[in-house]
């Protein structure tokens, strides 16, 4: 029956070449019929009527020409070769490319031709003719789907005199294409680099393939220096590679252009090629963004012995992996210096089986074997270091290449290792190493149920001696095996033995394999050997229970994680060839448990997660049946879209590999990994009691999400493992704490909750109080009052406006978001929150739509600054709004609050759509996504429209994938600019997407300008990184833009609305060149301090030779007349604070530093002291610039425990007085910081010109409110960028009456240290001062 049956297959398979095979040919749009000839006798095949676009026809096994028609039916549009074969059913899809010069008034044929080469997808050239198309001054040239063309536009003769170079065009087909482009004009580029180095320029046809190489037109040295001089094309791409002995190669590729502006400079030094050593090593998996693994690939057969005759040659081909690729998706590869060594099965040095061609290994991966003499060579082979850039269309700087510039060399144990016979006899052994054979039973692993050498490894936990793996082999007389010695820079082999090799009783064998390739040679009774790689690797492994971390207890329903690490991709990606993800998997798993597994594409080998499998015991596991889990058959399993694994080994040296587009579906296995024993234990259950330090506190004991049912004495029955517990009493602050049951606890579990005391203020979690509204915005000052507003809000009236006007506390209780989960019921209104804090959010969800704002659309969110924890499982949640749509403005807010959540998350915005504006926004917070889409100040601007600029991230930004410090990604039309980070994005998961502003590999064209303090995988064109040294000076600020500033020597970083920065010279400064000759208090030395208020009791300081009177008493620690300040706030907080200090706008005039008066009522009349500025002599005041400080300014603008709330009909005035020697007054100017309703807020010119010559100038203040005690006004003010002039003129009274009585008094007008420089206070020791009436007095001064 078995004979029949096989006999009965024959027949099936022989029916096409008996009866001719049954094909299929579809045509296509431009080519609608054709005809088919026998291409060895000449005759035609009968096509018969196509059935709208398909042949179908019956013809024998051959080679055919096609030759296809225009829709015209007698336009020849080209012809190619068509190879039937045996098999009975064949189809073929027909694909036409138009190919033509767009140079304006060009004929083809005429002004230039066309020369095509066809392959196909396994890089056979394709048999074709050119034709021509219906459309006038085209040609046509066919192909099948899945061939991919190179296109040459050769330019005649005259247009070559003229300048113009061939165009180059390649792709890969699935439809029907146009070829074409402007055929460009030649300029030269000039390659500089040390005289002994070598440099090599190419152009890239297909993959795998030897790079077309371009020469130099000319070439000279002079000194140390060779200059290159090319003739390219602009527009085409070239690539380069450039090496010299002992030296780092370098490689890229960059884009030509007639545009010197445009066009890279490849100037090299001896810098370059020692920048990286060629031969260093780096096992770092978390290097180079997580490619790398230091392996390779070898296009020798799955059992790694090739089998040669004397004579024979073989085109030997080596790749590394991790392939070296611009991203994942352009695939513009380059290979390192590959070397080869050769020796004989002992080890020694071997010449006389096989020589190798290894002549050019800098420019070429591929080498030629050639078979010289019978015998058995081991062929052995490694790579070096090398470095990698690339130069995008447009621009000269170059970027490094997708996971970083400097790439290690082979790792000594991944040497290539294959074995090369020569002359050997046939022999019927077979090893019969079979490995997951019941799993892979279709053709998508080449070697099928056999051992690949190189795709399946035997791994072994690194506390084992090594794998163990048994085998069957037949007709083997005896087995021997030849271990690697690992060596610092490559494995070789010191001979073969039985060591390693044990032969079993029922006739098997068992290999105990070692890290590296171990070669096994079969013999038989005759002497004949045959061979077989095997490669094996140490792993790692961690058993953890992800329910209750920490514990060593494994018990039913426990989620367990089998962590590995030291796996590797089995087929890690190749271009065209392998695209696939990896898993870890165990086939052998008991029933009832659940498997999960966690996938890794490109960084298999360094992410975590793509390492690990979790098992669910169900609640329901038999402790008693089954005392433990075994977890056996494990493997990589590799899924999704690439060739037959096995395929890079079949590719053509002169025709490469195309694409593949028809790729299958994978779901294959590979290797062996180690079983696993997991002892589970029975539930052991605790008695768990709560106390709490405030009587009567309602508590809720969670475990695994579900709260527990106290029991009748109030506590509770739990197993091992952590509980959440929350807890809420009336003037307390919302508890939220985690409580674990370790594995060495034992009787009864006590957990203690401690709450905090609340303030009065400070929100209870339930009240809700309507805010009073004036003009219908609400005025909102307590956590009741934003509770009632969010309440109102989602209750329909989403249109409302509100203005906060204090911080608020929320006491950490659970937070409802303002606005619904859509577009009908989002907030809609406008939220000022003034420069005020909401503190204490806390969400703990499962919804999506999260944060202080749900979802808002055509809302206006400003100036509010978030502090808490944000928390859900659900996907858009953000510090301030989840989901921005519409006309959306979100500005100058701040997110502090930790969020976490699944998807979409976001430390302002989660999701900003339609024509949604983030501007001046900051997130100060760690934002983490359990998944993909993660962004410090919005995941994703997804509409046209959307902008987010002058945005500013510190913190850490973590998830899965499609991580953005600053945005994750969006539409590429949306406008990102003027933005900085200075925080971390960090990969939890397998996925490469990582960067700052754009996270994809997508190209955009609205993002501009953004600075960052390190490149990450994606988006490296659209950011500039940044050193430490120059966000402290200044320079980025500048860069920024009109939105940032930076106090300089303060701020280690530009502060969006900062302080200005000016550039000065080679410099930045706070100063305004502008104001170079006044006095802006910037030469007066703070010591580091935020201020000087005199405190050291000198009396005075000097700016810009003026003096500026101060006194100081230290019974009280006051201060009154001028300080200096730097402060950048412009809130105040409280008397003796630096906020005393702040201006009302935060920063002085355009400069760093600025001073501020106090006027003591009390101490001007008692004792003729206050605020007045002197100088050595006489001086004419121009102008000086005035405004309030933050303390006057918000107690008029409030009021306060001591002033009143100002009116329209409150006033606040400074007066200026010019003053003779004598105290009389020579002029006066009133400058008013508030009348008539308005309150200064900011810097003002005031015109002291009235005041005329003076001999100093006193500083008086008076206002509407006035108490039993004088002034009610805080009488504080600001000055800064005063100008004045010393006069010869002698200071003259005006006459006038004086607005305020003086009495002659003889003041300090200069100090001078003992060696009579002038010096700007008093200094410990002896100081000289000069006085108002010409005297020196000496004055020792103590501290």
């Amino acid at each position: 029956m078995k004979r029949f049956y096989s006999l009965a297959i024959l027949l099936l398979t022989m029916v096409g070449s008996i009866f001719g095979a049954d094909v299929k040919v579809e045509m296509n749009a431009t080519t609608t019929t054709m005809t088919l000839t026998n291409k060895k006798t000449g005759a035609s095949v009968d096509l018969g009527t196509p059935e709208g676009k398909i042949y179908t026809f019956t013809a024998d096994p051959g080679a055919y020409v096609l030759t296809g028609f225009d829709k015209d039916g007698t336009t020849k549009n080209g012809t190619i070769d068509l190879t039937i074969t045996d098999a009975a059913e064949q189809s073929y899809k027909l694909i036409t490319v138009t190919a033509y010069a767009s140079n304006k008034g060009w004929t083809v044929d005429e002004d230039y031709t066309i020369a095509v080469t066809l392959t196909s997808r396994e890089g056979v050239v394709q048999n074709i003719t050119v034709g021509n198309s219906s459309t006038a001054g085209r040609k046509t040239f066919l192909a099948f789907e899945g061939h991919s063309y190179y296109a040459e536009f050769i330019p005649s003769e005259e247009h070559i005199k003229e300048g113009y170079m061939t165009l180059n065009k390649s792709a890969t087909l699935n439809w029907n294409v146009n070829c074409n482009g402007t055929i460009p004009m030649g300029a030269d580029l000039t390659v500089t680099l040390p005289k002994d180095a070598e440099f090599y320029m190419g152009i890239k046809s297909t993959h795998f393939t030897d790079f077309k190489q371009i020469k130099p037109e000319k070439e000279s040295t002079e000194g140390d220096i060779k200059t290159l001089i090319f003739h390219l094309a602009d527009t085409q791409i070239y690539n380069y590679r450039t090496w010299k002995k002992d030296g780092l190669t370098q490689a890229g590729y960059f884009y030509m252009s007639t545009n010197p502006e445009k066009c890279p400079v490849l100037g090299f030094t001896n810098a370059d090629y020692e920048a990286f050593g060629p031969k260093t090593i780096n096992h770092d998996v978390k290097s180079n963004a997580g490619y790398e693994t230091g392996d390779i690939f070898v296009n020798i057969n799955e059992r790694g012995h090739l089998r040669l005759n004397v004579g024979d040659t073989y085109d030997a081909h080596a790749m590394r992996t991790w392939q070296l690729t611009d991203n994942s998706t352009n695939n513009y590869f380059f290979e390192p210096d590959f070397h080869y060594t050769v020796i004989d099965v002992n080890g020694n040095p071997s010449t006389g089986v096989i020589e190798i061609d290894n002549a050019d290994p800098t420019t070429s991966p591929w080498s030629k074997i050639k078979a010289v003499g019978k015998g058995t060579a081991i062929v052995l082979v490694t790579y070096d270091a090398i470095g990698l850039n690339y130069y995008s269309s447009g621009k000269n700087t170059k970027t490094p290449y997708l996971g970083g510039e400097y790439w290690g060399a082979i790792w000594p144990e991944n040497t290539a290792a294959y074995v090369v016979t020569v002359g050997d006899n046939e022999t019927t052994m077979d090893p019969n190493m079979v490995i997951n054979e019941k799993y892979n039973l279709d053709a998508k692993k080449n070697a099928g149920k056999y051992v690949d050498a190189e795709h399946d490894v035997f791994y072994y936990l690194d506390t084992e001696a090594g794998a163990e793996y048994t085998f069957t082999p037949s007709g083997v007389e005896k087995v021997e095996m030849a271990r690697p010695v690992i060596g610092a820079q490559m494995a070789t082999y010191k001979g073969f033995s039985t060591e390693g090799v044990t032969k079993n009783e029922d006739g098997s064998y068992t290999l105990l394999l070692k890290e590296g390739r171990q070669i096994v040679r079969f013999i038989d009774n005759a002497g004949n050997a045959i061979y077989q790689v095997l490669t094996a690797k140490p792993c790692h492994r961690e058993i953890v229970n992800v329910t209750r971390e920490g514990s060593k207890i494994f018990q039913p329903g426990d989620k367990i994680k089998i962590q590995y690490s030291g796996l590797r991709h089995p087929a890690n990606k190749l271009a065209g060839i392998y695209n696939m993800s990896a898993y870890v998997t165990y086939n052998g798993i008991p029933n009832g448990t659940a498997l999960i597994l966690g996938s890794g594409q490109y960084t298999f080998g360094s992410a975590a997660s793509a390492q690990a499998v979790s098992v669910d015991i169900p609640e329901d596991y038999d402790v008693t049946e089954k005392p433990e889990i075994v977890m056996n058959e494990g493997v990589i399993q590799v899924n999704g879209f690439g060739d037959p694994i096995g395929n890079h080994r079949i590719i053509d040296r002169i025709g490469g590999r195309s694409p593949n587009f028809t790729a299958v579906a994978h779901k294959t296995y590979f290797g062996l990994i180690p079983d696993v024993i997991i002892p589970i234990t029975a539930v052991k259950q605790f008695a768990i009691k709560t106390q709490s330090n405030v009587k009567d506190a309602d508590i809720t004991v969670s475990f695994k999400g579900k709260a527990l049912t106290p029991e009748s004495n109030g506590g509770y029955t739990g197993t091992y493992g952590t509980y959440d517990v929350t807890a809420k009493a009336d003037g307390y602050r919302y508890y939220t704490n985690s409580f674990t049951i370790g594995d060495d606890a034992e009787g009864e579990q006590s957990f203690d909750i401690a709450m905090t005391k609340a303030g009065a203020e400070v929100w209870n979690g339930s009240t809700l109080t309507e805010p009073k509204a004036e003009k219908d915005i609400y005025q909102i000052a307590t956590g009741a009052e934003l509770a009632w507003f969010a309440d109102h809000v989602n209750a329909g009236n989403y249109d409302k406006k509100a203005v906060m006007t204090k911080d608020i506390d929320l006491g950490d209780y659970p937070w409802s978001p303002i606005g619904g989960n859509n577009a009908k019921t989002a907030f809609i209104g406008e939220f000022d929150g003034a420069g005020h804090t909401v503190s204490g959010l806390y969400i703990n969800s499962t919804d999506t739509y999260q944060g202080l704002f749900g979802y808002v659309n055509n809302a206006s969110i400003a100036n509010v600054t978030v502090d808490g924890k944000i928390t859900s499982t659900n996907n858009y949640v953000a510090g301030i709004a989840a989901y921005a749509a519409g006309k959306s403005t979100i500005t100058r807010c701040v997110n502090r609050a930790s969020v976490s959540a699944k998807q979409y998350v976001a430390g302002v915005v989660g999701y900003a759509n339609g024509d949604t504006e983030i501007d001046r926004c900051q997130n100060n917070a760690d934002i983490t996504a359990s998944s993909s889409m993660v962004g410090g100040i919005v995941s994703s601007v997804n509409g046209v429209n959307c902008k987010m600029t002058n945005c500013f991230n510190s913190g850490t930004i973590s998830g899965t994938g499609s991580i953005g410090t600053l945005v994750a990604t969006g539409n590429a039309k949306s406008i990102i600019e003027n933005n900085l980070n200075i925080g971390k994005a960090v990969c939890t998961g397998t996925m490469t997407t990582i960067g700052n502003v754009r996270a994809v590999t997508s190209a955009a064209t609205g993002i501009k300008n953004n600075y960052v303090i390190e490149h990450y995988t994606n988006g490296k064109d659209y950011e500039t990184v940044v050193t430490a040294d120059q966000l402290a000076s200044g320079e980025i600020a500048v860069l920024l833009g009109e939105a940032w500033g930076q106090n300089i020597g303060k701020d280690k970083t530009p502060v969006i609305d900062g302080k200005k920065v000016y550039v000065n010279e080679d410099s930045y400064t706070n100063n305004n060149p502008a104001y170079a000759d006044i006095i802006n208090f910037e030469d007066v030395d703070l010591n580091g301090a935020d201020y000087y208020n005199g405190a050291d009791e000198a009396g005075l300081f000097a700016s810009s030779g003026f003096s500026f009177m101060n006194y100081y008493d230290k019974s009280y620690n006051s201060w009154y007349g001028f300080a200096v300040s730097s402060t950048t706030d412009n809130d105040y907080i409280g008397w003796g604070t630096p906020s005393e200090f702040n201006s009302c706008v935060g920063g002085g005039m355009e400069s760093r530093q600025f001073a501020v008066g106090y006027f003591s009522e009390y101490n001007y009349n008692n004792d003729n002291q206050g605020p007045a500025i002197y100088a050595e002599k006489a001086y004419k005041p121009e102008y000086v610039y005035v405004n309030n400080t933050a303390y006057a300014y918000q107690s008029m603008l409030y009021g306060d425990s001591y002033a009143k709330k100002f009116d329209a009909d409150d006033y606040f005035v400074l007066k200026f007085i010019g003053r003779t020697e004598k105290g009389e007054e020579t002029g006066h100017v009133d400058f008013y910081l508030a009348k008539d309703g308005k309150i200064v807020n900011e810097w003002t010119k005031v015109d002291l010109t009235p005041l005329g010559a003076v001999s100093y100038i006193d500083f008086v203040m008076d206002t509407s409110d006035k108490g039993a005690y004088g002034m009610n006004t805080p009488a504080y003010f600001c000055i800064d960028n005063m100008k004045a002039e010393l006069t010869d003129d002698t200071p003259v009274a005006s006459g006038i009456e004086n607005v305020v009585e003086k009495t002659d008094k003889i003041t300090v007008v200069g100090i001078y240290n003992i060696e009579g420089v002038k010096i700007d206070r008093l200094q410990k020791g002896v100081n000289v001062l000069k006085m108002s009436d010409g005297t020196t007095r000496k004055y020792n001064f103590r501290r």
